[in-house]
């Protein structure tokens, strides 16, 4: 369990808060902390800040000091997950729009659009694809009794053929209603492709 905000006093027996600070950025860099202190002594809150501590609050009148600083936590808190949120969310896109851009790429190839290889290996190499040895597979699929959701059955061959075939790295896309092409490419894990 990793608290989202922690509120500690400097002076403790057996351990200072700063040592606390300092041991739980190490294991939950992301917990918000408010230290309390008796006095101000800003040497403390030099070393405090480099624990990322959010603030750093004398005892005289400490409540709605606390509140304050319980508030600007939270506020903290709050945009660092929309931040991760939204970082998430663009990194599908980004994801979803390479695939795009493969699956384009090796349509063209299979549909002689591109016929060059420099081009070919061009494109491949902008797209972070090696075309120094890899393998192409081709799955037919079967015509789907029409009680059977056509998309689901596609995406269940296409799960099942990419979880056998896992340390491949392969690359899948639809060439047509009843066609699946794989795109293996090998790595230390799998081995050689002549093997296949």
């Amino acid at each position: 369990y990793s608290p989202d905000i922690l509120i500690t006093d400097i002076k403790m027996p057996g351990i200072d808060g700063l040592e606390l600070t300092r041991r739980l950025s190490e294991l939950s860099p992301k917990t918000k902390v408010i230290i309390l202190t008796g006095y101000s002594d800003f040497s403390y809150a030099q070393k405090a800040i480099r624990y990322s501590v959010v603030d750093f609050v004398v005892k005289n009148n400490p409540a709605p000091k606390i509140c304050e600083a319980v508030k600007k936590a939270i506020s903290l808190i709050e945009k660092e997950r929309k931040d991760h949120q939204f970082f998430g969310e663009l990194e599908e896109i980004v994801s979803q729009s390479y695939d795009d851009l493969k699956t384009k790429l090796f349509l063209d190839i299979i549909n002689q659009n591109i016929l060059l290889p420099e081009t070919i290996e061009e494109k491949a190499a902008h797209l972070g694809v090696s075309l120094s040895a890899y393998r192409l597979a081709v799955i037919g699929i079967p015509d789907v009794p029409p009680e059977a959701n056509p998309q689901q059955v596609r995406q269940s061959v296409r799960n099942f053929s990419l979880s056998l075939l896992l340390s491949f790295k392969p690359f899948a896309f639809t060439l047509n209603a009843q066609t699946l092409c794989l795109i293996l490419i090998p790595t230390e894990e799998s081995g050689d492709l002549n093997k296949l």
